[in-house]
């Protein structure tokens, strides 16, 4: 798959921009952040994660939206 092909309507590079922008943020904390529905997140993270490679799972942490442990998302250095 190309690096510049949207996965439900986001590219990677915007997914990729909102994670710089808050790195060490859970999926739920990203949603709350941009507006994009978690389910349609998870999947971009994903996909992002794998073809970009810029950025990756962290840690898990307590989710400030629904205090479970959730992974979180950094870029790569």
């Amino acid at each position: 798959m190309q690096p510049n092909r949207r996965q439900n309507g986001f590219s990677p590079s915007l997914i990729a921009g909102l994670v710089r922008e808050y790195p060490g943020s859970t999926c739920a904390e990203l949603s709350a952040a941009s507006g994009i529905l978690p389910q349609v997140l998870s999947e971009a993270l994903c996909h992002t994660r794998d073809t970009l490679h810029s950025i990756r799972k962290g840690e898990p942490k307590i989710c400030t939206i629904n205090s479970r442990l959730s992974e979180t998302w950094h870029p790569v250095s």
